[in-house]
């Protein structure tokens, strides 16, 4: 690799991350995947799922995103179409290639790859691909429910400039015409990124939020404790839009709403409609004396005269009012700007913070599960993981991005909702075929979700009361399990039953059944079984025995079968004889 920025960024992205430098051309896939990726703003799922294995020849990742999550095989699709009423759909495919010049025939490679992915051609024999082969199949059976048709992002990567003249752009210009001729998709990307384009992605994807407004109608509110400087006054709608829409202002930013309490609840209730109405009506100029606006709390705050430059801000409340600004956002530009009532409050108290979200949504009722955002237990967590130290030390993102402007932060030991909700219930609820295969099931158990509970009573995740110590044990396992892949202490085959190791892991090391998550009996008992999976030497012991279990147990080493309520009774059985001998 010539490049020196790029050479720059992916060191630091490997030390980020606790990948080997050494294997600089397999970090290279890692580092652009992680950028595009990011690029998608996905709600779930890591860009690690999208990788394909090691020698596959034309694609180095592969995603199928539905509704933000990024989908394994058919049965996430199928449960996603289950819940929702519309389905949104991307396609994402990657070959990372570190030299500075553009190959022709690499590039064909690639291209050939993404046309076979939609026939009916031998692809190869990685897991990853042919598994969203099926996904993709199992999207057309829901045809039906797509708000609109696929889109499709094909990119090459590489690290030098970009050249419109090489045979890599006629062979990216053939494969869009192709696709376009197969008539799946409402917009088709095939583009090169080189190296200045993969920087931008990546200093993108290890950023917090960041926009510039200016702000010229508003008034200084005075000294408030707890808040460093607050204002309230009328936005301009086309200056609203720099901080709803991402850097292309294609999109949405869906992580500056994480700490908003009810989600955009679509186009049609009743209250967006009646938004939409006025924007597009002849009372668009009263806007402002009949629309609530937006509450933006932001935790660092540059004001100078009217210009207000923002970093790691939320919109958590006037999630409404945004999404259906940012959805008439042509009519706006077509110079019918309307002005939208906003308070901008810069403060990092979390429990002010939690206030003001409570205060400003107290107009409307508020469920108890759309509160999970600022629940106790969380914040709680949160606290347990941050004071941990080294070589303990983990952190839990409870907001997207939430570490990610902090260059000292290594992202391998961070952890989201998403990833702690499954490694909970595989390491301490016996529920690690629902990690592998139905982890939408999981998160629909979050406390406080008024969900029916179906056949015996289900553990529930983050309830106020719960032990922190539960979800770091369950965090710590995940981490270091995940760490022994990386550097090959565990063989890449047993990645499919990861959420089964860590099951396995637990009956392993600790004897008796699992106390209740709030009981305080927890902490002692638990005890050994962190103990274990931090220790150099005791650790990869552990989690080797539990991966013999696995290859004794004779089971097949699939997502498919791994899902199964069978593979964790199955190997229940396995690891108790294992202990009885």
């Amino acid at each position: 690799m010539v490049n020196p920025i790029v050479d720059a960024l992916l060191t630091d992205f490997c030390a980020r991350q606790e990948i080997d430098p050494g294997d600089r051309s397999g970090a290279f896939e890692h580092f652009a995947a992680f950028g595009v990726l990011n690029a998608e703003r996905l709600d779930q799922g890591e860009y690690q799922d999208a990788l394909t294995d090691p020698g596959e020849e034309g694609l180095d990742a592969v995603a199928v995103i539905v509704n933000g999550v990024l989908v394994a095989d058919p049965s996430d699709v199928n449960e996603i179409a289950q819940e929702a009423s519309t389905l949104s759909v991307k396609y994402v495919f990657l070959q990372a290639k570190s030299s500075e010049t553009w190959n022709g025939g690499e590039v064909l490679k690639f291209t050939r790859a993404v046309r076979h992915f939609f026939g009916d051609a031998d692809i190869g024999t990685s897991a990853v691909v042919e598994a969203a082969r099926q996904a993709h199949k199992a999207v057309l059976d829901h045809a039906a429910q797509l708000d609109e048709n696929p889109s499709l992002k094909a990119y090459y990567v590489g690290t030098g400039k970009w050249d419109d003249s090489v045979a890599a752009r006629k062979h990216l210009d053939e494969l869009k015409s192709d696709l376009e001729d197969l008539d799946l998709f409402s917009s088709i990307q095939c583009d090169g990124i080189d190296g200045a384009r993969l920087q931008q992605l990546y200093r993108s994807a290890t950023s917090a939020a960041t926009a510039t407004v200016e702000f010229e109608s508003k008034v200084t509110l005075p000294r408030i404790d707890g808040v460093e400087q607050a204002f309230l006054g009328v936005l301009p709608a086309r200056e609203l839009m720099k901080l709803l829409a991402d850097d292309d202002g294609e999109e949405i930013r869906k992580s500056v709403f994480e700490d908003n309490v009810r989600d955009f609840q679509g186009g049609d209730a009743p209250v967006n409609a009646r938004i939409r109405e006025t924007i597009n009506g002849p009372h668009r100029q009263q806007f402002a004396v009949l629309n609530n606006g937006v509450t933006i709390v932001v935790r660092e705050l540059r004001v100078t005269a009217n210009t207000f430059r923002l970093t790691d801000y939320q919109v958590v409340n006037g999630a409404q009012t945004s999404h259906v600004i940012f959805s008439s956002r042509d009519v706006l530009a077509e110079g019918q700007d309307i002005l939208v009532p906003t308070r901008i409050i810069q403060t990092d108290d979390e429990d002010l913070i939690t206030a003001i979200v409570t205060a400003t949504n107290s107009q409307t009722e508020v469920k108890v599960d759309e509160l999970n955002a600022r629940a106790v237990s969380e914040r709680n967590v949160e606290k347990f993981f941050a004071a941990t130290k080294p070589p303990r030390n983990l952190l839990y993102e409870r907001r997207s991005k939430q570490y990610d402007n902090q260059s000292n932060v290594v992202k391998a030991r961070v952890i989201d909702r998403y990833t702690l909700v499954r490694a909970t219930a595989a390491t301490f609820a016996d529920e690690p075929h629902l990690s592998t295969g139905y982890p939408m099931q999981l998160l629909s158990r979050l406390a406080g979700a008024k969900r029916p509970e179906e056949g015996r009573p289900r553990q529930r995740f983050f309830g106020d009361d719960d032990e922190p110590i539960v979800y770091y044990a369950a965090a710590s396992a995940h981490y270091r399990l995940d760490l022994f892949f990386k550097t090959g202490r565990l063989e890449a085959r047993l990645k499919p039953a990861r959420w089964h190791l860590l099951r396995l892991a637990r009956a392993l090391a600790l004897e008796g059944p699992t106390p209740a998550f709030e009981n305080r009996k927890f902490r002692d008992w638990v005890k050994p079984f962190v103990d274990k999976v931090w220790s150099d030497k005791d650790g990869p012991a552990l989690f080797l025995a539990a991966a013999e279990v696995v290859d004794s147990s004779g089971i097949e080493l699939s997502r498919r079968s791994l899902r199964n309520t069978a593979a964790t009774q199955d190997l229940g059985l396995a690891v108790d004889a294992v202990s009885a001998g």
